[in-house]
């Protein structure tokens, strides 16, 4: 929906079925997982604010997305762009609501429009250029008057023309084409999963601790994360639970000795070792280093 839609809210509803009768959604299709946002001016926040239905809706989608060991590729959709600029409106960088969530669960690609003309940033994460950020692509040359788009630091590419977006999905890859209105490609790149090397792989954030281990007891360690600042562990594809605070420090080990590992902490101040649903004892004392193998 774009900002010229906002006033026929009522309308759109009527004409086609929105799940939950919102206009804000996804669906997952071949691997990817498309989640459809209404911005239709970033300035109103009562859109889309921390304080708002679809702001709740969308921390618990992306959050889902990233726990799915089917999703390969997660792509968002949304009227207003970040990471644009252009005669027709002034430059929109780094904002302090939706890209920090783009940032934290590794989207792939955002999708916008508004700006009437084509750009591509490089891939970004915390407002700088990184490898492994999130790519922001302003295709919208189906309709409108073309602007013309003024490069930044961020940009990669852009062009003024009427133009569609082709992409496909092969194997692990998305390929990118921007065709223009006499049928010639302006742009055209592929896109990796993230997932696609098992060895690189995102998840948790700058304050979480590492805790690798054999969680699910299939011979291999499972990426896993703990958190301090709440005690939440998470392991990828398996479980996430609440065990332990503060200054614990994660001890994952077979405890049970039946071949999967258990969620366990030692505490430092006190020596005490804990494992989640067996057991719990004192041992050491502070700035002992906990050895589990």
């Amino acid at each position: 929906m774009g900002n010229h839609d906002d006033d026929y809210v009522d309308e759109w509803k009527a004409r086609w079925d929105y799940s939950n009768n919102e206009l804000w959604y996804s669906v997952d299709r071949a691997g990817i997982h498309f989640t459809v946002l209404k911005v239709p001016d970033l300035e109103l926040l009562s859109d889309y604010g921390p304080e708002t239905e679809q702001y709740a809706w969308l921390v618990k989608d992306l959050r889902s997305a990233s726990y799915d060991n089917e999703v390969r590729f997660k792509c968002v959709f949304m009227h207003s762009p970040f990471y644009a600029d252009s005669d027709i409106k002034p430059i929109y960088e780094r904002d302090s609501i939706l890209v920090p969530l783009f940032d934290e669960y590794n989207v792939d690609v955002v999708f916008a429009g508004h700006h009437h003309n084509y750009q591509r940033t490089k891939r970004i994460r915390n407002n700088a250029v990184d490898i492994d950020g999130t790519l922001y692509i302003e295709t919208s040359g189906g309709g409108g008057i073309p602007r013309e788009p003024h490069p930044k630091w961020f940009t990669e590419t852009c062009a003024i023309s009427y133009h569609f977006t082709q992409v496909d999905l092969r194997g692990n890859m998305l390929h990118f084409n921007i065709i223009n209105i006499d049928n010639n490609i302006i742009d055209s790149f592929v896109l990796p999963s993230r997932y696609n090397d098992p060895i690189r792989v995102h998840f948790g954030r700058s304050d979480d601790h590492p805790a690798p281990s054999d969680y699910d007891g299939d011979g291999a360690d499972d990426i896993a994360i703990y958190r301090p600042s709440s005690g939440l562990w998470a392991v990828k594809g398996v479980t996430r639970g609440y065990f332990g605070s503060g200054s614990d420090q994660p001890v994952p080990g077979d405890y049970r000795g039946d071949g999967k590992d258990n969620i366990g902490i030692f505490r430092p101040s006190s020596g005490l070792w804990a494992v989640r649903g067996i057991s719990w004892a004192y041992f050491g004392r502070e700035g002992d280093i906990p050895v589990t193998r």
